[in-house]
């Protein structure tokens, strides 16, 4: 309407040139003023008004005898949650940092009758909210539309007050925690503060139950919100306490069952501590607890294979090892139940350990190798938790979603599950990610370590490894929460998988190991080509994995902790340069050079194959070699088109870099 008669006006100016049309201009003016303040005073009114009635329905919550139980405050917003589980939000605003009330209230609980009104206090000063939030005496609050004021009534709107204006002013001046997180302080805008106690109880007695990885001996993330949560009776309030601080965390069980806080951790420490959890009279409390470094362990069985090793495959090293656990109580280890569901279950049995050199025979190798390794450069504690499943498939450890990313429908992923679930698990989609990876998503962690793939060497599409190891980090790091925490990775080991026949799929599962490297940010994987003795060419399970987890922290320590150090990387091909009958193959991580252990030197160093246009391979060797550069050449083949290194299912690399990392398999076709 504004617009049409300034429209309008304006119309009529242009066809009265003629005339002195100054004083109608300025007739046009005032009345556009007259429009703008009029405008001004509607949105104050309509502000003024939701905040009147914000404040009422405030009023008229502890009037009806609820109680304040959470007070939050996230970007400028104050949340009052009531013992029914609704909630009224008050926004900051304002330049000088006044307050108003914004938002609409959670779902309105019944309203009980009005309580005893109190004595009557001094004038101007209102009565004091009872235990369960009746006021004595209850303020009226209206905005007088002519002065555009707010005006507040003590006795019962007889008589009216004015507390300031509604157009700069807000009603609320304030809103702020009282002393020991007692009591919600709210200050009018003449003054008057009203003092609402905060309630620990809401009348809901219930049972407290947590997960099993949240248990005495377990180690929580440093230098973070670590999440502890578990499940009791809806609407039940939990409140947890923790021995380092003295924050109270509290919140309000969902109506599903679930309650979850995350608690401010300090830095890493060797001080054993607590964490107290109470539901009115029922409480838990977990002990000798470590702040530290948590890494999530997983994959199949070189990740599975314990300590004390299994039948005529032994772990190298492994009594040292375990004679010297017990100098390491700083180490804490969660082995997960080995549970496969077709459904996504909410909890994962297993037990938190401290290491001793009992325990950690039936424990992981590789993932205590790699969290001793951790706390030693990094004087930290670790925990570890492995949920792994030997003989399992890639496509176990990821959800539906995960796979239909990768290609498959979910009429093949459902094909696959009713086949294989009872046959064999580790052959079927998302029975590993459903029972062992999903019930732990709450849990605080900081980093991945994998050790998988062998079980999907022979399938025939064996060339979608990559994306599919991409598409289930993506899902991890997305249930964790964590962002792109690091994910670190072992290249499978050499192994005779169809017996004295090469079956060629090894060296393209490996190929596709490098390559997820590039499609999964923050990833790095290491090279296990060197780590097997020529006797365990049908053992899958190679014994040296104190190398392994040496390999996996170092990575991590680079490239995750920033220790300064470097050098974790194995060096790889970076390019090569076909020079007739001979190749020179640049490498990557190669600047000081490369060596070997073989007796007679780079010349006897067995791995190398070089092909022409016709592909049929030869066995090449070294024939020069200076700095990241070496030169191959087979006296077979006189125009050398293609390069590749250590392509077949069992062939041991003897080539290092100066840091003894092997050369990783590679090929140019």
């Amino acid at each position: 309407m504004k617009r049409f008669l300034l429209v309008l006006l304006t119309a009529i100016l242009a066809g009265c040139n003629a005339y002195d049309d100054s004083e109608l201009r300025n007739l046009v003016n005032g009345y556009e003023t007259r429009i703008n303040d009029l405008e001004e005073r509607v949105k104050v009114l309509e502000t003024s008004t939701r905040d009147l009635n914000t404040y009422q329905a405030l009023l008229q919550k502890l009037n009806s005898g609820k109680t304040v139980i959470g007070f939050s405050e996230a970007d400028g917003v104050i949340t009052l949650v009531f013992s029914d589980n609704s909630s009224i939000k008050f926004n900051q605003k304002g330049e000088k940092g006044d307050q108003g009330i914004q938002g609409e209230k959670g779902e309105k609980g019944d309203q009980g009758e009005k309580g005893d009104q109190g004595e009557k206090g001094d004038p101007g000063q209102p009565g004091q909210p009872g235990a369960h939030g009746q006021p004595g005496v209850t303020p009226q609050f209206r905005i007088n539309e002519t002065t555009v004021t707010w005006e507040v009534s003590y006795d019962d709107g007889k008589t009216w007050k004015a507390v300031g204006s509604a157009v700069d002013r807000s009603l609320i001046s304030g809103i702020e925690l009282g002393e020991n997180d007692a009591s919600v302080t709210i200050t009018l805008a003449d003054g008057t503060a009203i003092v609402i106690p905060l309630s620990d109880d809401n009348g809901i007695e219930s049972d407290i139950r947590i997960p099993y990885i949240l248990r005495d001996n377990m180690v929580l993330q440093q230098n973070t919100d670590a999440n502890i949560w578990g499940w009791a009776e809806p609407g039940a309030i939990i409140k947890v306490t923790v021995s380092w601080s003295d924050a109270v965390y509290k919140t309000t069980t969902r109506e599903d069952g679930l309650w979850k806080v995350a608690v401010a951790t300090p830095a890493a420490s060797f001080t054993p501590q607590w964490v107290d959890i109470a539901c009115g009279q029922e409480s838990l409390s977990l002990e000798n607890i470590l702040i530290g470094e948590v890494w999530l362990c997983s994959g199949q069985s070189n990740m599975d294979m314990p300590m004390a090793g299994w039948d005529y495959q032994p772990v190298e090293n492994s009594l040292e090892a375990m004679q010297d656990a017990y100098l390491h109580p700083e180490i804490r280890m969660f082995m997960s139940q080995k549970t496969a569901s077709t459904d996504q279950e909410d909890d994962s049995h297993g037990y938190w350990w401290a290491a001793d050199g009992g325990k950690i025979g039936s424990f992981s190798a590789t993932a205590y190798l790699f969290g001793r390794e951790l706390s030693r450069r990094l004087k930290v504690p670790v925990g570890l938790i492995v949920p792994c499943w030997s003989g399992s498939m890639i496509e176990c450890w990821m959800d539906r979603e995960a796979l239909v990313s990768t290609g498959l429908t979910i009429a093949e992923i459902n094909q696959n599950i009713n086949t294989y679930k009872d046959l064999s698990p580790g052959s079927t989609c998302t029975l590993m990610y459903n029972g062992m990876i999903y019930p732990i998503r709450h849990y605080t962690i900081n980093g991945f370590i994998w050790y998988q793939g062998c079980s999907n060497v022979s399938k025939v599409d064996v060339q979608d490894y990559a994306r599919m190891q991409a598409a289930m980090v993506t899902r991890w790091r997305s249930l964790f929460g964590r962002g792109d925490i690091p994910f670190y990775y072992v290249q499978i080991a050499p192994y005779a998988y169809a017996g004295s026949v090469d079956s060629g799929l090894a060296p393209i599962l490996r190929n596709r190991q490098k390559a997820a490297a590039d499609l999964i940010p923050n990833s790095a994987m290491i090279a296990t080509c060197d780590l097997v003795y020529p006797y365990e060419r049908t053992v899958i399970h190679p014994r040296r994995k104190t190398e392994v987890g040496q390999r996996l922290a170092n990575l991590a320590l680079e490239h995750w902790y920033g220790t300064g150090v470097t050098g974790s990387d194995s060096p790889d091909l970076k390019s090569v340069v076909l020079q007739g009958a001979s190749a020179k193959v640049l490498l990557t991580n190669c600047e000081g050079g490369v060596h070997t252990d073989q007796g007679s030197g780079l010349e006897a160093v067995e791995g190398f194959e070089v092909a022409g246009s016709d592909k049929v391979w030869y066995p090449a060797h070294i024939t020069s070699a200076s700095g990241n550069a070496i030169v191959v050449a087979a006296s077979e083949v006189s125009d050398v088109r293609y390069v590749r290194y250590l392509w077949h299912d069992f062939q041991i690399g003897y080539l290092w870099n100066s840091y003894d990392l092997p050369v990783l398999p590679f090929t140019t076709e």
